[in-house]
């Protein structure tokens, strides 16, 4: 049940970013937006590392140092993509297309770990791309690059879990967090302090979404996320996180209602939803059939 509960509140925290980032990214634009939302996340978490008294836990080891810059590249890789994206996208729809993920993800394992692809896992990936297909259909003119710009961001999430595969064990989800955030702000201040643009003279509105969202979504989401990797595998917990879009359309029918989708669209992307939840369920069963190796994570 903590592992249920965890995971849904972190799915929920995560799907709220979606609309605190659209307020955002239309007041700061999507460079300054990063840079100041994860910096923002970057604070918030420090200051819960040294509050909880795991200052000492800094210092990483030098086997997992290269992998956490790494992962903190490819985060703030990620967030550009992202909000580039959302910026010329409404929230719901960005909400189905990012349910891309997890098939990323098996297919880089099978890449780049040498995993093997069975045949109903290629199923749940095709129903996915029919949904993606169907929703773009007649319109990609005007979504095109939103909707690349997303792909490409799944990728380097993808990337991430790829690479941090065993490092759950190694690292305090908090350490972890810090240090994804905190590099990939280095990353975002090089980004707008050379060619990307800053525009931090915005109404408190957009400041006040934008400190909330980090506060939400990069600190409370995913440090919820990790813990509940202590209750529950990491595909359970991909199963509930792939759920955003049911959090991201009542959202914003609330606060976005001016974005609302087509019937396409929402046909569409619940078949994106559909085939993305299959293929987590076959690819759990065929782990749940094997050998398991649990996930440890370091006690608080």
């Amino acid at each position: 049940m903590q592992g249920l509960t965890l995971s849904l509140l972190a799915c929920l925290c995560v799907s709220v970013n979606y609309i605190t980032g659209k307020f955002g990214v239309t007041g700061f634009g999507p460079d300054s937006f990063s840079l100041v939302w994860i910096t923002a996340a970057t604070v918030y978490t420090l200051a819960a590392v040294l509050a909880t008294g795991r200052a000492s836990q800094l210092r990483l080891p030098r086997a997992v140092r290269g992998r956490i810059l790494a992962m903190g590249i490819l985060t703030g890789l990620q967030m550009l993509l992202f909000w580039w994206s959302l910026d010329l996208l409404d929230a719901p729809f960005a909400a189905f297309l990012g349910r891309f993920e997890p098939a990323l993800t098996i297919l880089l394992a099978g890449l780049l770990l040498g995993e093997r692809l069975r045949f109903r896992e290629g199923l749940a990936i095709g129903v996915m791309i029919v949904g993606g297909c169907l929703s773009t259909a007649g319109v990609w003119r005007e979504v095109g690059l939103g909707v690349l710009l997303v792909m490409l961001a799944c990728l380097t999430m993808s990337l991430q879990f790829v690479l941090g595969k065993n490092l759950a064990g190694r690292v305090h989800p908090g350490i972890m967090v810090f240090y994804r955030a905190a590099c990939a702000s280095a990353m975002m201040f090089l980004w707008v302090a050379g060619p990307g643009e800053a525009r931090f003279d915005v109404a408190p509105f957009y400041w006040a979404m934008t400190l909330f969202g980090a506060f939400l979504g990069p600190f409370v989401g995913y440090t919820l996320l990790f813990h509940s990797y202590r209750f529950w595998d990491l595909t359970r917990t991909s199963m509930v996180m792939t759920l955003q879009p049911i959090f991201v359309l009542p959202l914003g029918l609330i606060f976005l209602p001016e974005q609302g989708l087509s019937p396409q669209q929402l046909l569409g992307g619940l078949l994106i939803l559909a085939g993305a939840l299959w293929l987590i369920a076959i690819h759990r069963g065929h782990r749940t059939a094997g050998r398991r190796v649990p996930v440890t994570v370091p006690e608080d």
